[in-house]
């Protein structure tokens, strides 16, 4: 299926119906906190390694070479649909577990999943809201991939500089007020200069502006501003790593498109009047990256942080 046979329609979302017929995915609406249902994310996950070693395989290699202190008491950042919960289940039982997800419909996945675990805490809050305040003392907190979309998600909610000093806020609550001493911090972040994310961010600047300033995203350079400022004071070691992940293979061009507009950005723009500029733009995108067979090769990247408090 390709884009160019679509005949043009009028302006406006109601225009695209066409569009909707071609590309059946393009009917999933964006709901806000729901993100995708459970079953659509797991179909459109495609495998992220990175120096041969999977995304899921870093942090099951990060939990082997540190011991979790005190209480054990640990909090995951936006768990979805339990990748890493599970990772992290294989190598032990803590006293407590707290899955922070903003989604309902993730938390009530979640409570079916883990119904038989007694430790387990599901509680049901973005982020940078929950952090606006210190919580109990955290031995571990991790999150694959979602801190970014929360820091985001308040930019674009509040503005940039009432979503900046939120964000700030939180980010301080979370590493000086939240976790232990001793206690540990470990993160995988999108790396927005990477193959896959120049494509998608070039798309998603048009719901998130601040996207489109040049260098490193708004999340990770708040992030590094924290941590920088917490290690001068004596408070926390960190460290953050560039890897440069093999490339991820789509079998065409349609599955590239519905894994891009539906899971990285949401279908925040299926239902809008961009979405034929939009499907144009990431059509070309794509193919100076297909391959003679008709499949797609995307370079993806990520930072991997990990830190512990010391003071």
């Amino acid at each position: 299926m390709c884009l160019e046979p679509i005949p043009p329609d009028e302006a406006g979302p109601s225009s695209n119906r066409s569009l909707r017929v071609a590309y059946p995915w393009l009917r999933h609406r964006h709901e806000g906190d729901l993100y995708l249902p459970p079953e659509a994310y797991h179909r459109l996950l495609k495998p992220y390694i990175f120096d041969g070693i999977s995304d899921l395989g870093h942090f099951r290699q990060f939990l082997g070479e540190v011991t979790i202190p005190g209480n054990q008491v640990i909090l995951e950042l936006g768990p979805g649909t339990g990748r890493a919960t599970d990772v992290l289940l294989e190598r032990l039982r803590p006293r407590r577990l707290d899955l922070l997800d903003q989604s309902p419909r993730m938390i009530s996945f979640l409570r079916n999943k883990y119904s038989d675990l007694s430790f387990l805490r599901f509680i049901e809050s973005d982020v940078v809201d929950y952090f606006q305040r210190p919580h109990v003392a955290y031995d571990l907190i991790f999150s694959m991939w979602s801190l970014s979309h929360a820091i985001h998600q308040n930019f674009m909610q509040y503005g940039t500089k009432k979503g900046r000093d939120l964000t700030l806020n939180a980010l301080a609550n979370m590493f000086q007020g939240s976790l232990s001493v001793g206690g540990l911090f470990y993160l995988m972040h999108f790396d927005p200069l990477s193959d896959e994310q120049r494509m998608i961010i070039r798309q998603r600047q048009k719901v998130f502006p601040f996207l489109a300033a040049p260098g490193q995203s708004p999340s990770k350079q708040l992030i590094d501003e924290v941590l920088e400022g917490l290690r001068r004071d004596g408070v926390m070691t960190w460290s953050c790593k560039h890897y440069a992940g093999s490339p991820i293979i789509y079998n065409n061009l349609d599955e590239a498109l519905e894994t891009i507009m539906n899971f990285h950005m949401e279908a925040v723009l299926n239902w809008s009047g961009q979405v034929r500029d939009v499907l144009s733009e990431l059509t070309g995108d794509l193919r100076t990256h297909m391959c003679q067979d008709g499949t797609i090769s995307v370079r993806p990247g990520c930072f991997i942080y990990k830190a512990r408090r010391v003071g």
